[in-house]
């Protein structure tokens, strides 16, 4: 039987990793044999894997699900602009966890998420979501926008919509 083509990834990316309860994904017997070609790395390790992660997809998105199963998802918090006011307006953290921080601009104006103490304190996965200096996140009427991010150090970081704190469109970020 040929060597499953993707088998130094399946040792490399799974053999010893474990999900949330502890147990192994894949042990570090059934890789050898992946590896070996004894067993074909999409029919054995998709029951294996899909079943501990206790998901139903079809072998072909194996890697893909794995990876997902592996890596605990980002925690999200949704924020919508409303014409001249954030929702929530406070907002809380925790640091060293990682975030996918959801913006919805509702209003019928374009509003600015501007947080320049907050953005630079944090490590951001997407930084072009952001503004050039990377300081704001602008949104024209309808547009939503995610930015992945992982605070970094506990703190209160000041909030506005530079457009619209004169407004009252203001609020505060907690990192715990």
């Amino acid at each position: 039987m040929p060597r499953a083509p993707a088998a130094d990834r399946v040792k490399k990316d799974l053999a010893g990793k474990k999900d949330l309860a502890g147990k192994e994904l894949v042990s570090k017997d059934l890789a050898r044999k992946v590896l070996a070609g004894k067993v074909l790395a999409g029919k054995v390790l998709a029951s294996k894997v899909l079943a501990t992660c206790g998901l139903a997809l079809p072998a072909g998105v194996l890697f893909a699900a794995a990876a997902s199963c592996a890596e605990p998802q980002p925690v999200t918090l949704a924020v919508e602009l409303i014409d001249d006011e954030f929702v929530p307006h406070h907002l809380m953290f925790q640091h060293g966890v990682h975030y996918r921080l959801h913006l919805e601009n509702h209003g019928t104006d374009q509003h600015e998420f501007s947080a320049p103490v907050f953005f630079a304190s944090v490590a951001i996965d997407n930084p072009a979501a952001l503004n050039r200096e990377r300081t704001e996140v602008v949104l024209q009427p309808g547009e939503s926008r995610d930015v992945f991010l992982t605070p970094q150090r506990p703190g209160t970081y000041n909030l506005i919509c530079a457009d619209h704190d004169w407004d009252g469109m203001t609020g505060d970020i907690t990192v715990e």
